[in-house]
């Protein structure tokens, strides 16, 4: 059950204690009372559901966690490969010493944005080593317990250049919709 402590006379003298799995946390910083009783029921409540993440536990860097998940999959020796180039040219460098929960989405597609230019790759390119590393965060996600809350490398979905596929261009610009041909004639 969560407890509340008032701990001196600061601007923020509360903190919260409440149970885990495997012992006990707290959190300090909270102005009165009822603030902190209602935070650490909410955080047994994500316990009890499961979907309670250790702040801690993303303190790992970038690169152990690589080394962790590197182990827990078994496949050929192609994927193994172009996986040991991705991490090792695009993924390492840039994000290895970061630690899992320092990682926000707009670095991540700013990263992707600027890989072709800084390493002279096409964005294909770019693109794959981002969904590796969507990969390796998700499996840091959904890892039990969680390593993170979420996983920031997730792409928003229906933005950039293929929003629209449907939709066919004309000369001057405007768009209209593509016409197909069916035994029964036109579609549009």
């Amino acid at each position: 059950m969560a407890y509340a402590e008032k701990r001196g006379k600061g601007p923020r003298p509360w903190r919260m204690k409440y149970k885990v799995p495997g012992g006990e946390a707290s959190q300090s910083g909270f102005e009165t009372k009822q603030a902190v009783l209602g935070w650490g029921r909410d955080q047994e409540a994500k316990v009890r559901a499961g979907t309670w993440t250790d702040p801690g536990a993303g303190e790992i860097t970038v690169s152990d966690w690589i080394d962790r998940w590197r182990v827990m999959h078994d496949v050929g020796p192609s994927t193994t490969a172009n996986r040991e180039y991705r991490i090792g040219r695009f993924i390492r460098p840039y994000w290895g010493k970061r630690t899992l929960n320092s990682l926000t989405g707009e670095e991540i597609a700013g990263w992707e944005r600027k890989l072709p230019a800084a390493e002279g790759v096409s964005r294909s390119t770019a693109k794959d080593a981002r969904s590796l590393l969507y990969t390796i965060l998700g499996d840091a996600a959904a890892a039990r317990p969680p390593l993170i809350p979420f996983n920031p490398a997730v792409r928003p979905r229906n933005r950039g250049r293929r929003t629209g596929r449907g939709l066919d261009r004309s000369a001057h610009g405007r768009r209209r919709w593509r016409c197909y041909w069916w035994p029964s004639g036109p579609r549009c």
